[in-house]
């Protein structure tokens, strides 16, 4: 398993417990322990923004002990950190519980003075290394711990600006091979897999203003991703681990675009999950999907025509009729027939000419329907003259002054 601290930004200024760190951005400074080979958080705990690396470490690793025991965890365990958890206290209490432990250490009091110790012979180089630079590695004794020391430098034309050796140490109480060691300890950088699809799930945000909530809010993201992760197990035990964006995506959003299957329009989506479209059982091998049988009973719908003159659909759409509804004042003209052209009738002049608003269902479409004639456009308003209102009565007189009176104010006297 993996320790690890990670800073989560948030935004706004009523955030409680969210203050600045070491990576200069307001948020909140979580700890965290991650299994390795498959990502699931063991433990997590929410702390303020301000809050060093190595505070409440050694009370997480108390509480992080018997969590795993409970959890039926069998086999040797091993707790891999960085120097955020190196504490002879901390230290004690996990060779009590039987654990082993690779911790870094910082540059500080007996370490450079061992490191400098060390033989140039007993340097031993990696062919792990990436190109352009060049790596070794060695060990030692500090009190009782093994300190294993890994030594980096630059070659080429950046040797030049940074020629010396850089050293990175850990402690150790494992008796296997240094090589194996210095390798298994590098690989405790898989944390930050985990710290990264925390940060794009739930941990994106913090919705409430008080910590503790924000703090249930922590433990809640990371029983989410815990099951996502759990999910993945079920469904794809063999492979890599794939991040919770790519689950998302693969698994559990389906794309595809809505339609009418009555109109004969199948759903046109891709199959989610790798393979051909074929191999999905919603798949008609065609990549599109198969459209659900039609109730029996149920008469289909006939799909919309459209007009040779307009190119717009003649069938009214579901639920509206454009139809004439008889109004139970009024009788209704016999519809003319559908060969008939269209003719635009007479604009009616008053409201006794003008037809019913049950006759009238345009909404558009008037002119493309049989049956219905469209008008002329009634005619605009005209201007009106200077002096009136709107209602047509002259203005009232004004004072010497050249305004109206006011209202409430003394006529005469």
């Amino acid at each position: 398993m993996v320790n690890d601290a990670t800073v989560v930004e948030v935004h706004g200024y009523a955030k409680q417990g969210a203050s600045f760190g070491y990576t200069g951005k307001r948020g909140y400074h979580p700890l965290l322990a991650t299994r390795a080979d498959t990502g699931e958080v063991l433990h997590i705990r929410a702390r303020k923004g301000s809050a060093n690396t190595a505070r409440g470490a050694l009370r997480f690793v108390e509480e992080l002990i018997p969590r795993v025991q409970r959890a039926g965890a069998t086999g040797p365990k091993l707790l891999r950190a960085d120097s955020g958890f190196w504490n002879k206290k901390l230290i004690a209490k996990l060779e009590r519980a039987g654990w082993e432990y690779s911790i870094g250490v910082r540059r500080q009091g007996q370490v450079p003075a061992a490191i400098a110790a060390i033989c140039e012979s007993d340097w031993r180089p990696l062919e792990d290394c990436p190109a352009g630079g060049e790596a070794q590695i060695a060990e030692t004794q500090i009190g009782d711990w093994r300190l294993v020391v890994r030594r980096t430098r630059l070659l080429g034309a950046q040797a030049v600006m940074w020629p010396d050796w850089r050293h990175f140490a850990f402690i150790t109480n494992r008796t296997e091979p240094l090589e194996l060691v210095e390798v298994e300890h590098r690989a405790h950088a898989v944390v930050e897999l985990a710290i990264r699809d925390l940060k794009d799930q739930a941990l994106a945000h913090f919705p409430s203003g008080r910590f503790t909530a924000n703090a249930a809010w922590t433990v809640i993201a990371a029983l989410a991703h815990n099951l996502l992760r759990r999910t993945q197990l079920l469904t794809l035990p063999a492979g890599t681990i794939r991040t919770a964006r790519t689950l998302r995506r693969r698994l559990i959003t389906i794309p595809g675009r809505l339609t009418d299957p009555a109109a004969g329009q199948p759903c046109d989506c891709r199959p989610a999950g790798p393979g051909p479209p074929s191999s999905s059982p919603r798949s008609d091998g065609s990549g599109r999907c198969r459209r659900r049988p039609e109730p029996a009973g149920r008469p289909r719908r006939p799909a919309a025509a459209t007009s040779p003159a307009l190119g717009l659909p003649t069938t009214p759409p579901r639920g509206r009729s454009l139809t004439a509804r008889t109004s139970p004042t009024t009788k209704h003209p016999a519809a003319r027939p559908t060969t008939a052209p269209l003719t635009p009738s007479r604009s009616p002049r008053s409201a006794a000419d003008a037809p019913d608003r049950d006759q009238t269902v345009d909404r558009g479409l008037g002119s493309v329907c049989p049956g219905w004639t469209t008008g002329p456009s009634p005619p605009r308003a005209q201007p009106r003259p200077p002096g009136t209102r709107r209602s047509g009565h002259p203005r009232a007189p004004t004072t010497g002054s050249g305004s109206p009176p006011r209202r409430g104010a003394r006529r005469g006297p």
